[in-house]
């Protein structure tokens, strides 16, 4: 039961103490709701990764000893814990061992002990991580304004119907907004405002650095509206249709069902009274025995046929099956929908994912001369930190040396 209740945060945790099992169930029953799903997540998946390699060793899960989670960190690093010398190629990168150390510290705490990841010797162990490794994490190519509109006439050209204008309106509202991928996916159309001159606002509720749900409202150009009224036209258009096609199945379905009860109903009476005759009931004997339904006898009884409801959801953005609509896109969909649709526009050598039109987008915008503080304000940056990032080339040519560079040659 301990190991059940642990398992919404941790997952199961081999070897556990019963006192540690129950202050950590505790803990998870009390954190309930208070965590992203996707720190759940990777708190599960963080914590299999470490009790697989401890078991792998025969070293203790939990508590960890310092010395044990040093080496784990020399050996995702792919240091070896003898010589302190790298051996070979790192088996994770060096945000995600820290991530691991993360979430490590973090079930250490919630059962009141001290997290071992504040140890000197793991410390240190992080510090020849980052000599060893290239800690300069890899960027996404940028989808910017340009991109997206070779991608849009592609799809424009392939004629894809529905599915076309849904990932068009997608491309564009990623475009003029910087969403991530999770912000665009939570979109909603009541939160969408029409504006002057066509363009609008969309209020995006929560966003990964808002767990609080303060929300901020993004501005949506007048060719992003457009794509969006096309698409909900659209959208609404195969929807009746759907809904149209469902009520006839439905209804043949119910009809269907209802003789299937009539059959099953009449097996139960030839049934009943064919055992009653058995077992010798003079009144049993005495009446007629009830037909035996045609056919194949039914060995379960029929399952009432389930309504099909394929009303809006709210959710701006909805996957689109063979047979009818899903709920909404998520992250996966998204970024698989930007991988197919810049191959199919001919980018054959980037590397493109839901984050290019975020990095696109912020190279636009400085190009543009718009200043950091602004972008922090769009994207839903807390530090100007990764728009600088995204843009330091742009920002290096407008830097002190380039600019003095300038004023030399124009004297």
């Amino acid at each position: 039961m301990v190991e059940n209740a642990l398992e919404p945060l941790y997952g199961r945790i081999p070897a556990l103490p019963d006192a540690l099992a129950e202050r950590l169930a505790r803990y998870a029953a009390e954190a309930k709701g208070a965590f992203a799903p996707a720190t759940e997540k990777a708190l599960i998946s963080d914590t299999k990764i470490w009790a697989a390699w401890c078991e792998g060793r025969g070293c203790c899960v939990f508590p960890a000893a310092p010395d044990d989670l040093a080496a784990f960190v020399d050996d995702l690093a792919g240091i070896d814990p003898a010589t302190k010398e790298p051996v070979g190629p790192p088996k994770r990168r060096t945000k995600t061992i820290e991530r691991y150390l993360s979430s490590i510290a973090h079930m250490h705490r919630a059962a009141g002990l001290t997290s071992p990841a504040s140890a000197t010797v793991v410390g240190l162990a992080l510090k020849r991580m980052r000599r060893a490794l290239t800690v300069r994490p890899r960027q996404t190519d940028p989808l910017g304004e340009v991109q997206i509109a070779t991608v849009i006439a592609a799809i424009a050209e392939a004629g894809e119907g529905v599915t076309g204008l849904r990932d068009t309106a997608l491309l564009l509202v990623m475009r003029d907004s910087l969403c991530r991928a999770s912000e665009v996916a939570e979109m909603m159309w009541d939160n969408l405002k029409r504006g002057e001159n066509g363009a609008g606002t969309m209020l995006v509720a929560r966003s990964k650095t808002d767990q609080d749900g303060q929300g901020r409202v993004v501005w949506l150009s007048p060719d992003s509206m457009a794509a969006l009224e096309a698409w909900r036209q659209a959208h609404d258009i195969e929807l009746a249709r759907l809904s149209e096609a469902e009520e006839r199945r439905y209804s043949k379905l119910v009809e269907v069902y209802g003789r299937q009860v009539a059959t099953w109903e009449a097996q139960l009476a030839h049934e009943a009274a064919v055992e009653a005759r058995r077992r010798g009931n003079l009144e049993a004997k005495l009446a007629s025995l009830p037909p035996r339904p045609r056919g194949r006898p039914m060995k379960e009884p029929p399952v009432e046929p389930r309504r099909i409801d394929w009303t809006m959801t709210g959710y701006v953005f909805r996957p689109l099956f063979k047979g009818g609509w899903g709920e909404r896109l998520v992250t996966a969909d998204i970024i698989a929908i930007v991988r197919r649709r810049t191959w199919a526009a001919g980018f054959y050598e980037g590397r493109y994912t839901a984050h290019s039109t975020r990095v696109g987008g912020v190279q636009d915008h400085l190009a543009d001369g718009t200043d950091l503080a602004a972008l922090m304000q769009l994207g839903g940056w807390k530090s100007p930190a990764m728009p600088a990032r995204y843009g330091e080339r742009l920002l290096a040519e407008r830097g002190a040396a380039a600019e003095k560079w300038r004023r030399r040659q124009s004297q």
